[in-house]
């Protein structure tokens, strides 16, 4: 299957769409934006701990389109328990259009789709001012023209905020989890395969007199070697490259880093560059900015909209758009 097999190129694990950035901030921070905690709901897909009396009753509507015919789309609500434990559900869908089938010998088959769904529930604990934790819980449904997969995930996150020092750190494992029913079978018995677990560290800092925000994340630290996987038609871009060079490209691969200018409460813009992705969308002959990724939002009142960018090659742009409402606008308490 050719989406299977795209979904794959980086890894050997399965529900690889996962990794996809959830809504435009996420996506204009690099695609991980594990420290940043403020009052934008979507970042709870990438960090459960990141729920609080900010997100009450907000709900996220976010619309993607990466490249030609991949489109995605999610929606999430948040809800204060009380003024420790906060809930967050969210569904996330990933379309990527029609394509043609064919036997081995070249007969048309006729047209099939390709989707993937995950439905999640987020759980957010305060275990003090500073402190706060959080899990998620994730519900994945995929299906590949007659293919069907369903499984589980779960994310694990701990954060560290301190408003008056500027400092947020964070702890997360995410996608940790298993299929209850695979792709396919080989001799009567279901194949199984991993998910893409990502254990990441992050930290971010705002300077004092400046409304700026750095911040910094280290990913996939349970898993080295991050190269694009090769084929006799395509290589990874550092395949040539000597052993102290390729280490040192290896290290960045694992890294995000990100610039946030924050005028006002109301306003951010984003600029981020996460190096895996330029490499992985990079071609030796040629100069890219693929791996930087742009953004910007901002609120009125109960209303908040942001966008983001994401260039890989000449002429392939993903774009991200999503707006959020305070239900309290429609007299939602």
């Amino acid at each position: 299957m050719f989406c299977a097999s795209t979904l794959k190129a980086q890894n050997n694990d399965t529900y690889a769409f996962l990794d996809l950035p959830a809504a435009s901030r996420n996506a204009a921070l690099g695609g991980q934006a594990i420290t940043i905690y403020d009052d934008n709901l979507s970042l709870a897909f990438d960090n459960p701990a990141h729920l609080s009396e900010k997100t009450h009753n907000d709900i996220t509507f976010s619309y993607a389109n990466w490249f030609k015919d991949v489109n995605i789309a999610s929606v999430i609500y948040g809800r204060n328990l009380d003024n420790k434990n906060f809930f967050a559900t969210g569904i996330r869908y990933v379309d990527y259009g029609k394509f043609q089938g064919y036997t081995e010998s070249e007969q048309y088959t006729g047209s099939f789709t390709a989707k993937d769904m995950v439905a999640e529930a987020i759980y957010t604990r305060w275990l003090s001012p500073h402190w706060s934790c959080g899990v998620a819980t994730k519900i994945i449904y995929s299906v590949y023209e007659k293919y069907q997969s369903a499984g589980m995930a779960f994310d694990i996150g701990f954060s560290y905020h301190n408003i008056e020092k500027g400092v947020t750190a964070a702890l997360v494992c995410r996608d940790a989890g298993f299929q209850f029913k695979g792709y396919y079978s080989i001799d009567g018995s279901q194949r199984f395969e991993s998910l893409p677990v990502n254990l990441m560290l992050g930290l971010s800092y705002r300077l004092p007199k400046l409304p700026v925000r750095f911040s910094f994340t280290y990913h996939n630290i349970q898993k080295w070697d991050l190269s694009f996987s090769t084929s006799s038609a395509v290589s990874d871009v550092m395949s040539e490259s000597s052993s102290a060079r390729q280490d040192i490209d290896m290290f960045f691969r694992h890294t995000i880093w990100s610039l946030e200018v924050i005028p006002t409460n109301y306003l951010y813009f984003v600029v981020a560059y996460n190096h895996r992705r330029h490499q992985d969308m990079a071609i030796a002959s040629k100069r890219s900015i693929a791996g930087f990724s742009f953004g910007a939002g901002f609120s009125v009142k109960q209303f908040s909209v942001g966008f983001s960018i994401l260039p890989y090659q000449a002429g392939k742009v993903g774009f991200n758009i999503d707006f959020s409402i305070d239900m309290a606008a429609f007299g939602v308490k």
